[in-house]
């Protein structure tokens, strides 16, 4: 299959100052677990260059993927790896490496979970918060829709045990079909922050600033960029620009100042690790 995984920066030369004001607009969508850094990627890009403009959907990772396929978007967003199934000929370029983070209600006096308890209590095997040291309560779940790459990744990360920590782009293990599946990391943000029992899962853009809910550590470990630097914390996982053959033009050149500008590095280390060639090649590994 034609696809590939950038690595690096893309050859292709930035555009330098604020472009013409003849209007440009990059359509972009999918992953909601990347919405808010692509945003914020957009907005900054915007800034300094004002002919250009890059409206960000959500509508998760498989609607990203599908639409960089269709040509609805020019650049689709996705919080997992590529995997057998997608379309041919799509290019995903790494962006940025970000903990998964499994959350639950502030008053809820657990703090923190082993990764066999989280995958415990997302497959259904464990249902009272009694039974890993909380409150005599049931627990609810929340879960997302099957196109969420926020899904598959975190199933990955948490539950799959037959491969290592953040090498595979689909599960064999997944949450308990009785889990509500919400639309996007905010649904499942908003609804554990409303109930005392519940937990769920989201990327970590969704916990910086915000404490409506709270990241559980794993093992002791809390869900931390630093953590992750160091290799402490490892439910971490690659997030994507997907685009229809190599990015030309204008996504190209947008792609170029998110993997190499200083301003973009600036914006991407509020929420998650800015990627070098280096670690794209040495754990990104799955390439269908």
């Amino acid at each position: 299959m034609n696809r590939k995984i950038l690595v690096g920066a893309i050859a292709i030369t930035a555009f330098v100052g604020p472009v013409a004001v003849s209007a440009t607009v990059i359509r972009s969508g999918g992953s909601t677990g990347l919405q808010l850094l692509a945003q914020k990627l957009a907005n900054g890009y915007h800034a300094t260059h004002s002919g250009v403009t890059i409206p960000v959907q959500g509508g998760g990772s498989g609607a990203g993927i599908s639409g960089a396929n269709s040509g609805r978007f020019s650049i689709g967003n996705s919080s997992r790896l590529p995997k057998t199934g997608d379309p041919s000929g799509l290019t995903f370029t790494p962006i940025d490496k970000e903990p998964f983070v499994v959350v639950v209600n502030p008053k809820n006096k657990i703090t923190s979970l082993t990764r066999d308890q989280i995958r415990d209590i997302f497959t259904g095997v464990v249902t009272n918060w009694k039974a890993v040291g909380g409150a005599d309560a049931p627990i609810r779940v929340y879960s997302r829709v099957g196109t969420s790459g926020t899904l598959g990744t975190f199933e990955c990360l948490f539950l799959d045990r037959s491969k290592p920590i953040g090498e595979c782009a689909s599960s064999a293990v997944h949450v308990t079909s009785s889990a509500p599946k919400l639309g996007s990391n905010g649904l499942d943000r908003s609804a554990v922050a409303g109930n005392v029992n519940a937990i769920s899962f989201v990327t970590f853009a969704y916990t910086v600033g915000n404490r409506s809910v709270r990241g559980l550590k794993v093992g002791n470990v809390a869900p931390t960029l630093a953590n992750v630097s160091s290799d402490a914390y490892q439910y971490s996982g690659y997030q994507f620009f997907v685009t229809k053959g190599a990015p030309t033009g204008a996504v190209a050149s947008y792609l170029t100042w998110v993997n190499t500008s200083a301003q973009a590095r600036a914006i991407i280390k509020k929420y998650a690790l800015a990627l070098t060639a280096l670690q794209v090649t040495a754990n990104t590994h799955v390439t269908p």
